[in-house]
């Protein structure tokens, strides 16, 4: 939202409407087939990311949000040398999922989406509250739009939308 509310202020975005859709969340992914560790506390993250032989995430070089913010994690966590050796860097989400589905990494880090959408079964959960990180998608469209338009917007802001964004891993806006 923050950056349709700039382009609002701008001018750059006239004469329409924008609505937060929902957000994703960091989390934690495990192959399918794995034992999910805990991952709900400071402590317990910290356990399972040492327990790890293998970690990807998406490269913060490359901008990635979940990355940049999983090197805070790690730092604040006290165990930045020990992680960074196991990490692997990933181009984005996706290809942290393929390193965990394809290549059986320990752990992998990434947003709740880009897990869910990949594999449900992946997913361990997301950061300790402590550490939580969620990323808002939101829609804007013009006023007068296109009846093609108002059908999407309806069918992203109806039931079958709705329940479709969170089997995805797009909670709604109320439940964060």
């Amino acid at each position: 939202m923050p950056l349709i509310r700039d382009a609002e202020s701008t001018g750059a975005l006239r004469d329409g409407t924008s609505f937060l859709l929902g957000s994703t969340v960091a989390a934690v992914a495990v192959p399918p087939k794995s034992p999910k560790p805990d991952v709900s506390t400071p402590e317990k993250l910290k356990a399972a990311l040492l327990a790890a032989k293998r970690i990807a995430v998406s490269d913060p070089a490359r901008g990635a949000t979940v990355g940049t913010h999983f090197m805070k994690v790690i730092e604040a966590l006290g165990v930045k040398d020990e992680v960074l050796r196991k990490i692997t860097f990933a181009s984005d989400g996706f290809a942290t999922m393929r390193l965990v589905l394809d290549e059986g990494v320990d752990i992998g880090v990434s947003q709740s989406s880009e897990i869910l959408q990949s594999n449900p079964n992946a997913m361990a959960g997301p950061f300790p509250k402590e550490f939580a990180l969620a990323t808002d998608f939101s829609l804007w469209h013009r006023n007068n739009m296109s009846p093609a338009v108002k059908d999407l917007v309806a069918v992203l802001t109806g039931p079958a939308g709705r329940a479709r964004l969170t089997a995805d891993g797009v909670m709604p806006p109320a439940a964060r």
